[in-house]
């Protein structure tokens, strides 16, 4: 294999380095790859959900700057993959039909932040389709995805041996694996991010002419941290998909460009790392055994049950709506009012019944429960549309360099699909922008054999422009609002939960709770006269200035930049009902079931009715949670009988 044909070589550095020349030369591709590079990485804590919103937002404004980028390159006749091929007018045509389901589904204002999200996503890929020309600028992708993938699990592997003392945010699980946050969140999330970009190293790897100890090193430390992640479905995905990937080399004719012998280096390579963490070797951070205390884990018997619980009330969500679904991004909406018989008919699943969850964890049934069965078939076209092109780009690749970029996005695509049916990587922004330039690589890789851009479609591919940018402007808009109410919330919160105990310890949202929980207790156990006494005008004092004061401001202005922001309306609910506000706090959580039905919102909404005399509206609401909810039907009946039902 020649030194020009293969993108896994190193060539000299300096002005001669062809991928440093490109990366000065070309400002598109440039973008792209810092993009690459600092979406998975980037996390910030001044969030709410510090590991998605930032996330999308910095991607729609990657979208807008590179827009218009394509569209300066588009006035010179520049540009000759600007429509994506057959792969983009599917994508473009999923988006139109889950736009449309906004006509019906039950919170429009839900659905509409979701679409501004795949807008996001569908814009990346008509960027990646126009602004990258060749293997050349692929391999770049490809090789930001790997240094990205390769820091993440340095920091995974390092929040690991330090438990979290390095500056990882609050563990998420219950158990070892939540201290792995780096920048992904959770240990799940890390493992499937690598995963995508595991098989481009190997593959680089393996066709390197030289032996290239810095991908050697990549693939080691990768390797370490799905070992230290301990993730079944997204480990199981990458390594089922190298094997797929493995057979279709194999088979191909540019198996004998690899050095397979390399293999061995791996295999000696992953052996040493799993017996470190998986013996008592000294400095092993779960000494005496990894295995152990993942299998000590109680994890592992909560995880199986409410996987099952999800799948079981998803499908009940189908059923209902088999063919339009409920509605884009409604799936949280609609998924907590879901009373599934063999949920709630089972003693092992009973106690999950009715509680909240975000997603489906099975991208296919998430996808079909909110757009319906014509949504999942575009989906499925799309998937096969890209794999026809990968197949018909192999077979008439006549260079080596082509044949690997295809290989890797082939794998990183399989890999996401199989870690689809138990996880929801089209949800997090790191992995589904992955998944958005995996797209793009084999019409990238036509458009590059077709020859040059066509002058004459000059007028057209700027009117396309001009409608792409009008849709990052309205997604950044649209984010834009909700990225400015997540700020304003997490301050509010932090005002509420960590400034306000140190300022006054006795009137404090820490101290509201646990006496709001005594007066609920007191309640339902029929002690009515002692709970009302408890309660007296509220359990939270209203103070005209201070932490308390400060933080309801902030949720005011949270909800100047998004009424609908769901988090910010049950979270001000509850402090309007605590302080003994209780029509204000009736209509706040009143609009918070307009995009949240958690039982606890319906549980705080029929208190704040109780409280104001209103009994039987504070039935109404009880009995939904009694309903939806049956592990709480002890509790909840008490509340029932007080309300004289």
């Amino acid at each position: 294999m020649s030194d020009e044909s293969s993108p896994a070589q190193q060539p000299p550095v300096g002005a001669a380095n062809p991928y440093l020349a490109r990366l000065r030369g070309d400002l598109g591709v440039a973008l792209l790859a810092m993009l690459f590079l600092v979406l998975p990485l980037y996390r910030t804590g001044a969030l709410e959900d510090s590991f998605i919103t930032p996330k999308v937002a910095l991607l729609l404004i990657f979208d807008f700057v590179l827009l218009l980028w394509v569209t300066a390159q588009a006035a010179r006749g520049q540009v000759r993959n600007l429509l994506g091929g057959g792969v983009g007018v599917l994508l473009g045509l999923f988006f139109a039909a889950s736009a449309a389901t906004l006509l019906y589904a039950e919170s429009p204002a839900m659905g509409r932040t979701a679409l501004a999200y795949w807008a996001g996503l569908i814009l990346l890929f008509f960027v990646c389709s126009a602004a990258l020309r060749d293997s050349l600028d692929l391999v770049i992708i490809f090789s930001a995805g790997i240094v990205a993938a390769t820091l993440t699990a340095a920091w995974a592997v390092y929040e690991d041996f330090t438990r979290g003392a390095g500056g990882a945010l609050v563990a998420r699980l219950p158990d070892w694996r939540g201290y792995l946050a780096a920048g992904l969140g959770n240990s799940g999330h890390i493992a499937g991010f690598i995963g995508l970009f595991l098989p481009a190293a190997l593959m680089f790897f393996l066709s390197a002419r030289r032996f290239r100890f810095d991908l050697f090193a990549a693939i080691g430390v990768m390797f370490a941290a799905l070992v230290v992640t301990w993730s079944v479905g997204s480990t199981g995905s990458t390594l089922l998909s190298l094997a797929v990937w493995c057979v279709v080399v194999v088979r191909g004719r540019w198996w004998a460009e690899f050095h397979w012998t390399r293999l061995l280096w791996i295999v000696v390579a992953g052996l040493c790392v799993s017996a470190f963490y998986l013996f008592a070797v000294p400095g092993n951070p779960h000494y005496p055994s990894l295995w152990t205390e993942a299998f000590g884990s109680k994890r592992w018997e909560e995880g199986g049950a409410t996987r099952v619980v999800i799948y079981l009330t998803t499908l009940h969500m189908i059923q209902q709506h088999p063919l339009l679904g409920i509605g884009f991004g409604n799936f949280q909406l609609g998924y907590v009012q879901q009373i599934v018989p063999a949920v709630i008919q089972n003693a092992h699943y009973v106690v999950y019944g009715g509680a909240f969850t975000n997603d489906a964890h099975n991208e296919y049934l998430h996808i079909w429960s909110e757009g319906g069965a014509i949504s999942l078939a575009i989906f499925v076209a799309i998937l096969s549309a890209v794999f026809g092109a990968l197949r018909r780009q192999l077979k008439a690749a006549t260079d080596t360099s082509n044949a690997i970029v295809l290989y890797a996005a082939g794998a990183g695509i399989t890999m996401l699909l199989l870690d689809s049916f138990m996880t929801f990587p089209l949800r997090l922004p790191a992995h589904a922008a992955a998944f958005m330039f995996f797209l793009a690589v084999p019409g990238v890789v036509a458009s590059a054999a077709a020859g040059t851009a066509n002058a004459g479609r000059r007028t057209a591919d700027l009117m396309w422009c001009g409608a792409l940018v009008l849709v990052a402007v309205a997604a950044l808009s649209i984010y834009g609002r909700r990225t400015a109410a997540e700020y304003c919330y997490k301050q509010g919160r932090t005002l509420a939960e960590v400034i306000g105990p140190r300022v006054s310890p006795q009137n404090s949202w820490p101290v509201a709770e646990a006496r709001y929980a005594a007066f609920t207790t007191r309640l339902s156990e029929g002690r009515t006269s002692e709970a009302l006494a408890l309660f007296g005008k509220g359990v939270l004092e209203r103070p005209a200035d201070g932490p308390l004061k400060d933080s309801e401001e902030s949720y005011k202005r949270a909800l100047s930049w998004d009424p609908n922001y769901t988090n910010a309306t049950s979270r001000y609910g509850a402090m309007l009902l605590m302080q003994g506000r209780l029509e204000e706090a009736s209509e706040m959580l009143k609009r918070t079931l307009g995009g949240l039905q958690a039982p606890e919102v319906h549980e705080r909404l029929g208190m704040a009715y109780y409280l104001a005399g209103r009994k039987t509206d504070a039935a109404r609401e009880w009995q939904i949670c009694f309903d939806r909810r049956p592990v709480q039907r002890d509790y909840l009946s008490g509340l029932l009988r007080a309300a004289g039902k």
